[in-house]
C-alpha cells in the first residue's frame, strides 16, 4: 500500500510539473499552433507576432496576424490583424475540444486585390473549402468552440487590376458571430475558420461589387461626355466649311 501510495503521489507531482510547464509555455504554444495549422488551412504564408495570455484567467492578446496572398497575387498580404483579444476557458485544454469563450479582433486590414481571374481573398477561400472538405491532416486532432466572436473597425483596401490598377478603400462592416462548433465535437479549426473567413468575405464582396458599378458607371459617363464633345468638335469644323 505504501509502494501504491508512493507512486501515486510521483504521478500527481509530474502531473503538477506537465500542467505548470504547459501553462509557462501556453503563448509559444499558441503562437506556435497559429503558424503551423495556419499555411495548412489557407496555403498562404500565416504569421503571429506575439501572445500574451494569463495562465491564470485565460484570458489575453494575440499581436500582429499576418495572413499573405496566394500564388499570383502582388498586394503585400490578404489580412493583417494589429490586435486580438481572447478568453479561453482554461479547463477545456485538456480537453479534446477548445472552448473560446470571446474573441475580439480589432482593426483588421482586409486587402481585396481583383482580377480578371478572380480575387486573391476567394482563393483563399477555396483553399479553406477544399482542406474543410477533405481529410488532409491539418496537425491538430483537437476541435474549437467560439461562443462569441466580434470584429470591428476593421478597414477594406481595394486593388483592382483589371481596371487599370484602380486603389480605393471602404469600412468593413462590423461583424458579430455566436456559438461556433456548438455541438459536441465542436468544429474543427478549418471549418471555424471557413465561418469566420465566409463572414469577412461576404461583406467584403458586396462592397467591391457596389465600386465595381460605380467605377463602371464613372467610365461610361466620361466615355459619353467625350463623345459629345468630339460630335461638337466635329459640328464646329462642319460649319466652318460651310
Amino acid at each position: 500500500m505504501k509502494k501504491l501510495a508512493i507512486v501515486g503521489a510521483i504521478v500527481a507531482v509530474l502531473l503538477v510539473v506537465v500542467g505548470v510547464v504547459v501553462f509557462l509555455n501556453l503563448d509559444r504554444l499558441v503562437k506556435r499552433g497559429v503558424e503551423t495549422v495556419g499555411p495548412k488551412i489557407t496555403k498562404t504564408e500565416v504569421r503571429l507576432e506575439g501572445v500574451n495570455l494569463s495562465p491564470f484567467s485565460g484570458s489575453g492578446k494575440l499581436k500582429g496576424l499576418f495572413v499573405g496572398n496566394p500564388q499570383g497575387f502582388k498586394t503585400p498580404s490578404a489580412i493583417e490583424v494589429g490586435s486580438m483579444e481572447v478568453q479561453l476557458n482554461l479547463s477545456s485544454l485538456k480537453s479534446d475540444k477548445i472552448v473560446v469563450e470571446r474573441v475580439v479582433i480589432q482593426q483588421p486590414v482586409i486587402t481585396f486585390e481583383g482580377t480578371l481571374s478572380g480575387s486573391n481573398l476567394k482563393r483563399i477561400m477555396d483553399n479553406v473549402e477544399a482542406v474543410t472538405g477533405s481529410n488532409e491532416d491539418t496537425g491538430t486532432s483537437k476541435t474549437i468552440q467560439i461562443k462569441e466572436l466580434t470584429i470591428t473597425g476593421g478597414k477594406i483596401n481595394f486593388s483592382f487590376t483589371g481596371l487599370g490598377g484602380r486603389t480605393m478603400n471602404a469600412p468593413l462592416p462590423d461583424i458579430h458571430l455566436t456559438n461556433i462548433g456548438t455541438d459536441d465535437k465542436g468544429a474543427t479549426v478549418a471549418q471555424a475558420t471557413k465561418q469566420v473567413l465566409g463572414a469577412v468575405v461576404s461583406n467584403v464582396d458586396k462592397i467591391a461589387a457596389k465600386l465595381i458599378q460605380e467605377v463602371g458607371k464613372v467610365a461610361k459617363d466620361a466615355v459619353n461626355t467625350a463623345v459629345d464633345q468630339v460630335d461638337k468638335a466635329a459640328q464646329g469644323v462642319k460649319k466652318l466649311f460651310k
